[in-house]
């Protein structure tokens, strides 16, 4: 068994891999485009319409954008785009209420969506509105100077806060631009007025980062007056973390990203690394202490100018536009990956648009849609979207329709089988299935939308009526377009939805339910509620639903992982981020929702929890980080784990260092032994931290003494990446999945006889 068995300490290992389910093909690492790109025009502007900004896909599933040179009085439109390509105009500009909308909308909490135009209003310096989506239009503000003048191509936000964020390019104090913020009701505090010497013409947005400041960029001023990076507090303190010198780039235009290893991401219009004359606009990344590192430089042969920001897919990888360059010099299409290798997906031509200005958007149905500013039918711009490159789907044992990605944990019900659910396949966005003890596979149920999307990890529990209970983290309502379901399923496939979530009562629940000793079920999700931080809930069998809290970032935000209630009624959970250094608490709540933090992480006691809590035997509760650890801070490590009392002591059990397993993700079991058992994501004996090798993931069993033994570490061809947690069967063996991996390197269920030890 090579590897699998020098990872046992004495006794026998037996390991089954039972099912696998699905391939994904990935991009050559070449500068060639990619055959499989799929570029589709959804609607071509007619000839009196011009320069489309960037589109935003709203939660009822429908695209929304300007458009600033179109309308009745070729003053701008705001319009609606339906997946299907139908378009809506909702509202022409006129000149009081605004002239040229440059900007990209952004959609409030209240439903509606709000926006800037570059000219026009009482001054004709610039106007703010709101619009509902069925085209009620409402003035705002319009800028007189020292408030600010010309928003430009920035990116509105809403903050933590309630309040939208802002940016103009010029007036303010000194006429260098400034940052503002607005309520609903129009009420307007400036910020910040930019000095030249801290940065002139911010004409990108600002984002709020997880630490709680916004960071943004300016087109010029800084020590070379070529532009600059900067971190704003929210009572408006600047520091520059940056000024281009050229060299390094130079007139950045478009919002930094906040990326999932925690650092910022932006581009630059012009200049780069290797001859400032010769490049073409630059990708960078940026720490929140402004360690700078330039990643890509281009040439006119892989595109020129980029005025638009990066966009982030769900498997990390960096995706763009540049507005002008290429074969045909009318723009390109790129992805990039953390190292800063950029492969060329696409060269527009024309007919299919041509020199995107507005960054790209990954929809719900997984493809990227955006706008180009000239180009399509009539050179007026045009509306595309683009498949991921290598979107390719090759199922074992799971066929057809049955459904890929096994993500979330198996359970075994009273009946003997196992339960779980794929996050992806079946029509489109996963199913639940049945295995037998010897691997055969039954689809129950396959989601369509309306009764949900995409299944959460955390998987299925049963009740005590003999149903199947769980969660999707999208989906619901008769458009499918809500923010998640709860739902029960028997064993034979009779299905029922209990609950979508409405934004207010909470948003994609990643975690699963929770059976409690009442009979009902707690959860947790984690986004939405009153602070879009994530909530915690109860609902019976028959589908009441109840909100119990709503989280903050005091108190922790965004839970992952799913409930445990102790011996004492009470539910425990994590958060994956906020408290006292923003990575993460470990809280108690009452059945009634009254919520205590425990802990706040800070990093070498662990940072990021995305699992849930175990209890002990002793009545200690366990669980996990993915990072940090001895050594580390909030944004490196291997994760740990920890314990922690009901009453809040608590204490480090293991620091991961790689070889013994790396990001554990979802929450431990207890054995019959009395000990627990976990996986790690990545990890593993022979794990090299330079190239990332042998980094499959780990089984591993933790002893109440602290004593922690990687049982076996993953290969890849028996499977990798194991997310949720095992279980141990009525046979006395360990039943899991792991995302990746097996026969056809696709993902597997397994089966782990466990020495005593």
């Amino acid at each position: 068994m090579g590897s699998w068995g020098r990872a046992i300490r004495g006794g026998r290992l037996a390991f089954v891999a039972l099912g696998a389910t699905m391939f994904i093909s990935a991009l050559p690492s070449t500068q060639a485009v990619a055959d499989s790109t799929v570029t589709q025009v959804l609607h071509h502007f007619h000839p009196n319409s011009a320069r489309p900004s960037g589109l935003i896909q709203a939660s009822d599933g429908n695209f929304y954008g300007a458009a600033s040179q179109e309308g009745d009085n070729g003053a701008g439109t705001i319009f609606k785009l339906t997946p299907t390509g139908e378009m809506t105009t909702l509202h022409s500009f006129s000149g009081p209420d605004g002239v040229s909308p440059t900007a990209a909308l952004v959609e409030g909490v209240d439903g509606d969506f709000y926006g800037t135009t570059n000219s026009g209003g009482d001054s004709n310096l610039g106007t703010i509105f709101k619009i509902s989506p069925s085209g009620q239009f409402t003035s705002l503000h319009s800028f007189a100077g020292p408030d600010g003048a010309s928003p430009t191509f920035g990116r509105w936000i809403q903050a933590s806060d309630g309040y939208f964020y802002g940016t103009t390019s010029r007036g303010g104090a000194n006429n260098n631009g400034t940052v503002f913020k607005i309520d609903g009701a129009g009420n307007l505090t400036t910020l910040h007025s930019f000095a030249g010497s801290d940065g002139s013409w911010p004409w990108a947005g600002v984002i709020e980062a997880d630490d709680g400041n916004f960071y943004g960029t300016t087109a010029l001023g800084g020590s070379r007056g070529v532009g600059t990076v900067f971190k704003m507090t929210q009572t408006g303190t600047v520091t520059t973390l940056h000024s281009f010198t050229g060299g390094d780039g130079s007139y950045p235009q478009a919002e930094l990203l906040e990326a999932s290893d925690g650092a910022l991401y932006g581009t630059t219009t012009v200049g780069g690394l290797l001859n400032v004359a010769l490049n073409r606009g630059t990708v960078f990344k940026i720490t929140h202490e402004g360690a700078f590192t330039s990643l890509h430089s281009f040439l006119h042969v892989d595109g020129t100018y980029l005025g638009a920001g990066l966009t982030q897919a769900d498997d990390g990888t960096f995706y763009g536009v540049t507005n002008q360059g290429g074969p045909g010099s009318r723009g390109t299409l790129f992805k990039m990956d953390a190292a800063g290798t950029v492969t060329m997906l696409h060269y527009f031509d024309g007919p299919d648009g041509s020199n995107p200005e507005a960054g790209l958007i990954q929809a719900t149905d997984g493809d990227f849609y955006g706008t180009t500013n000239q180009g399509g039918a009539g050179n007026d711009g045009a509306i595309f979207k683009m498949t991921p490159a290598g979107e390719t789907t090759t199922v074992y044992s799971f066929e057809d329709h049955d459904g890929y990605i096994p993500r979330g944990r198996l359970i075994q019900a009273s009946d003997g089988n196992f339960y779980g659910t794929t996050n992806v396949g079946g029509i489109v966005t996963g199913t639940v299935f049945k295995m037998d003890p010897s691997g055969n596979i039954t689809t129950l149920h396959q989601f369509e939308g309306p009764d949900g999307q995409f299944p959460s990890d955390s998987g299925l529990v049963e009740g005590d009526d003999g149903y199947l209970y769980g969660t999707t983290s999208s989906g619901g309502g008769p458009t499918s377009t809500g923010f998640g379901t709860i739902f029960k399923i028997s064993p034979t496939g009779t299905f029922t939805s209990l609950h979508s979530f409405r934004m207010i009562d909470g948003a994609s629940p990643s975690a699963g339910l929770t059976k409690a000793s009442d009979g009902n079920f707690y959860g947790l999700t984690w986004d939405g509620g009153l602070n879009r931080a994530g909530t915690a809930y109860k609902v019976t069998p028959s589908g009441t639903f109840t909100s119990l809290h709503s989280f903050s970032e005091t108190d922790g935000k965004f839970p992952f992982g799913s409930l445990t209630q102790g011996s004492d009624g009470n539910f425990y959970g994590t958060t994956q981020a906020g408290g006292d250094a923003a990575a993460g608490t470990v809280f108690k709540m009452t059945p009634s929702g009254t919520t205590t933090t425990l802990h706040s992480f800070s990093g070498p006691d662990g940072a990021q929890p995305m699992g849930g809590l175990t209890v002990a035997p002793d009545g200690v509760l366990y669980g996990t980080t993915t990072i940090g650890g001895a050594g580390h801070g909030a944004l490196d490590g291997y994760g740990t784990v920890f314990k922690v009392t009901p009453s809040g002591s608590f204490s480090i059990v293991h620091s991961f260092v790689g070889t013994d397993g790396s990001i554990p993700l979802g929450e431990m079991t207890v054995g019959r032994d009395g000990k627990l058992y976990g996986t790690t994501s990545q990890g593993g004996q022979g794990f090299n931290p330079t190239n990332f090798t042998n980094n499959f993931g780990t089984f591993f069993r933790l002893e109440l003494d602290g004593t922690l033994t990687t049982i076996h570490s993953f290969a890849g061809s028996d499977g990798s990446a194991p997310y949720s947690a095992p279980f141990q069967a009525a046979d006395g063996s360990f039943y899991g999945t792991a995302q990746g991996g097996g026969l056809d390197h696709v993902g597997v269920a397994y089966r782990l006889s466990v020495p005593e030890g």
